[in-house]
């Protein structure tokens, strides 16, 4: 075998599944965004889905909507993320233990947050029945709506348990490197905590919140597995309005439902190129 062939030959059958279904899949969606249906008699290309789309409320809302779960989902992840890498960061008893607490929900699938969420944060959950046993809520009921509610509570906790050690462990890598090092220097030169943390720690940890929250903002605004699952009635992610339009019987829908998707695709992709430029310039 001509070793110059080789490796193209190892990754022929990724570069197949890539090529068919993926890239394939994109060409398939942009070609029926296009309204281009011979199916129903459509064989006259045009935007007008796009223009339908983009002129249409429910699909303003449904934007704003998923960039809100995304955004909301990542700054608590990154917050969240720097407070728990900070505490971990030094050596303590039982160290170990709490950094593997810490990882544990990396390799969860997404699923499985979510339906932790509706196990817990229900009013028929796990802690709604507890408050009201301990007498801090009159009934199950009487507890916050935190599932199901059009603010997407629920959505966003399920996002921050797996966006959070994501980061985390990202930030952690570098404190434990070079941040104790630079901090112990500083506060030999008289520095406090909080100029030590905004001169000193914060600028170190943030090629990776930076690099980390690229990836969680992209997940979050075109997931769609917990919006479904946790989301309520109105509004929906940008995701779950697509899906619906295309299982629509009406098959007019199917452009808008494929222009939809082409909008969450170019987001992502960006997103994606974005991180790619930020990683090579920080190796």
């Amino acid at each position: 075998m001509d070793e110059k062939n080789k490796p193209w030959l190892l990754l022929l059958p990724a570069l197949l599944v890539i090529v068919f279904l993926f890239l394939g899949g994109i060409l398939f969606c942009i070609v029926q965004s296009l309204n281009y249906q011979p199916i129903i008699g459509k064989t006259t290309i045009d935007l007008e889905a796009y223009r339908s789309i983009f002129t249409e409320r429910t699909f303003l809302v449904s934007l704003v909507y998923s960039f809100y779960i995304a955004f909301g989902a990542t700054f608590l992840s990154i917050v969240t993320a720097i407070i728990i890498a900070m505490a971990l960061r030094k050596t303590f008893i039982g160290k170990s233990i709490a950094v593997f607490t810490f990882q544990f929900p990396i390799p969860i699938p997404h699923i499985v947050s979510g339906v932790a969420i509706l196990m817990l944060f229900t009013q028929s959950g796990f802690i709604s029945r507890i408050f009201n046993m301990m007498g801090i809520a009159e009934s199950p009921s009487s507890f916050p709506e935190l599932v199901f509610d059009p603010m997407g509570v629920g959505i966003i906790l399920a996002l921050l348990w797996k966006f959070m050690p994501f980061i985390g462990v990202s930030v952690l890598a570098l404190l434990q490197t070079s941040g104790l090092v630079y901090e112990e220097q500083a506060t030999s030169l008289g520095a406090n905590s909080w100029q030590r943390f905004r001169y000193v720690l914060l600028p170190i940890m943030k090629p990776a919140i930076m690099s980390t929250s690229i990836l969680t903002f992209a997940y979050g605004f075109g997931a769609y597995e917990l919006p479904f699952l946790l989301g309520g009635v109105y509004p929906k992610t940008l995701a779950i309005v697509a899906f619906e339009r295309y299982n629509n019987v009406d098959l007019t829908y199917r452009p808008e439902s494929m222009a939809m998707s082409i909008v969450i695709t170019i987001f992502v992709v960006s997103l994606i190129l974005l991180y790619r430029k930020m990683a090579t310039q920080n190796s």
